[in-house]
């Protein structure tokens, strides 16, 4: 796995190179770059397996990287700070990683891009296979969560589900008639078992079914803010790269 680190101090980045190999035999490292301007340099011509990014760079923020040159890898984004967290997964982001960075932080980052991969894995199956109807006869999605209420646990069929919500590290179903249950699943790990062509994964709150979608507003640099049922006085902004993907989503 060909690894790239943009690191604006020379001993966290050893320490982090360090981390990897232990975690990662097969890592191989291209140079250890500190700037914006190196970074955009090199990502015009290589697309390395994985980026792990420091926010604050020497010569400004790293997501100045991606307004100057198309960024073809997963971003595991490394910080000491909280605010940047909605435009990293805004930016190929698959992890956001709190300094000081542990090795099962980065274990964690490896099993997202994992899931990742899985994930596009069956889109590529998807679009192969050319409609969401064919891909059923493949491929077997969730048809009912059992949850718990009370001293009980319950079915609930995914088709009155209307959104999955993650707020506070919990991830919870909420159904066409308002009532909420709490799922054992990441939002990340509900993309992969719920059917593509019913469910979206919006942003990193927000994964709401096709159905539940009543309009959307442009909002600014090629984004657009969601309105969906049950959630018509929240904002939801989706990103400009996802944009294109849920105008197909919805126009199928």
């Amino acid at each position: 796995m060909k690894i790239l680190i943009i690191e604006n101090e020379p001993l966290p980045a050893q320490e982090l190179s360090n981390l990897l190999i232990e975690v990662r035999k097969d890592c191989d490292f291209f140079p250890v770059l500190s700037n914006i301007r190196e970074s955009v340099q090199l990502l015009s011509s290589e697309s390395p397996d994985l980026i792990f990014m420091d926010i604050e760079l020497s010569d400004g923020i790293a997501f100045d990287i991606f307004r100057q040159v198309k960024v073809n890898s997963p971003v595991v984004f490394t910080t000491g700070h909280q605010q940047y967290i909605t435009d990293a997964f805004d930016n190929n982001g698959i992890a956001y990683l709190l300094k000081p960075i542990r090795r099962e932080m980065i274990e964690s980052a490896f099993m997202n891009l994992e899931k990742k991969r899985e994930m596009f894995s069956n889109v590529n199956k998807l679009l192969r296979y050319g409609s969401a109807d064919t891909m059923l006869n493949v491929r077997s999605f969730k048809s009912q969560f059992l949850v718990k209420h009370g001293q009980k646990l319950i079915p609930v069929k995914t088709e009155e589900i209307n959104h999955f919500i993650c707020d506070g590290g919990l991830v919870c179903l909420v159904t066409r008639d308002n009532r909420k249950y709490v799922t054992d699943e990441t939002l990340s790990e509900l993309e992969m078992i719920l059917n593509p062509g019913n469910f979206f994964r919006m942003n990193r709150k927000y994964l709401i079914s096709k159905d539940a979608v009543l309009s959307l507003d442009n909002h600014s640099k090629g984004q657009v803010a969601v309105k969906s049922n049950l959630l018509e006085s929240e904002k939801i902004i989706v990103s400009r790269q996802q944009t294109r993907l849920l105008k197909d989503w919805l126009n199928h």
